[in-house]
């Protein structure tokens, strides 16, 4: 798909789309803070994102709006901290996404004071002030859409709220969180597999594998969104890296490969848990280091 990004607007499927048209839809206040994001730019402006986005991709919209702003916003979906409306373009859908400044700030100092846990406490790992923000992966959503963005109003308050985010302390946090996601996954592996239940085993096992490849990137301080697109990147990443190349080829094997044979299928996901162990245990002990 054809996209490209300028100074003042962004150009899809031939179209150009400037800034100012996309700002004129969006009954903006003074103080708030507006940036595009989504797939379409995420694989523009990240190195390993190459290839993300499609002819159905949206330009994403997000919005951050002062707390009493926010609050009187109308919305289509609305919850605590977000709502959620659309705008039809006559070159491009809009999804636009309003987020609460005091959730931002909230949420960024939770970053900062955030601190290793154990695997009972995982999902309790950002607090800030009594507010917790135990659902991760809807947080690493809004993280990764704010790390790979470009403000298109505001640009002093939006360079204030990304200094604010400790980026990669947050991926600290996932990194953690995937790698006990990991172990919690390989246990339904092997179960299945002593029962003979090989379908339901290599479920599973891919399921273990995808969050060694999510705890893989997050350590390599590579920010994704949805799971397709770390699957994209680790294959990007590999690419570039031939020193990973056995982690590659313990996916191919996992994935892509005929496992029809019972025998053969049990092997594998033996071989793609021990595999994914290794570099489990690898970013532990990097870790340990620091």
């Amino acid at each position: 798909m054809q996209f490209s990004i300028r100074s003042n607007s962004i150009y899809v499927r031939d179209f150009e789309i400037k800034y100012s048209d996309i700002i004129s839809k969006l009954s903006l206040h003074n103080n708030d803070i507006a940036y595009i994001s989504g797939s379409l730019v995420e694989g523009v402006l990240d190195e390993f994102g190459k290839g993300m986005g499609n002819q159905y991709s949206d330009i994403d919209v997000f919005i951050i709006r002062e707390h009493s702003l926010f609050v009187e916003t109308e919305s289509i979906y609305c919850d605590q901290y977000k709502k959620t409306t659309f705008i039809d373009d006559s070159f491009i859908a809009l999804d636009v996404e309003i987020i609460d400044l005091d959730y931002i700030n909230a949420l960024a100092e939770a970053i900062k004071v955030a601190h290793r846990c154990s695997s009972t406490k995982i999902k309790n790992a950002l607090s800030s002030n009594g507010l917790k923000f135990e659902n991760l992966i809807e947080v690493n959503s809004l993280i990764n859409r704010l790390y790979h963005s470009i403000c298109i109003f505001n640009e002093s308050g939006y360079l204030e709220v990304v200094q604010k985010v400790d980026f990669a302390k947050f991926l600290k946090v996932m990194t953690e969180y995937y790698i006990v996601d990991f172990d919690h996954a390989k246990q339904d592996a092997i179960g299945n597999l002593r029962e003979e239940q090989y379908d339901v085993a290599l479920f599973c096992a891919r399921n273990a594998f995808s969050k060694v490849l999510l705890a893989f990137l997050a350590d390599k301080n590579i920010f994704f969104d949805r799971i397709r697109w770390a699957f994209l990147k680790f294959l990007n990443y590999v690419k570039a890296h031939s020193e990973y190349y056995d982690l590659f080829f313990a996916y191919e094997k996992l994935f892509r490969c005929d496992l029809k044979s019972a025998e053969v299928c049990k092997n594998t996901i033996l071989e793609a848990i021990r595999y994914g162990e290794m570099i489990i245990e690898g970013i532990i002990m990097e870790e340990l280091k620091i």
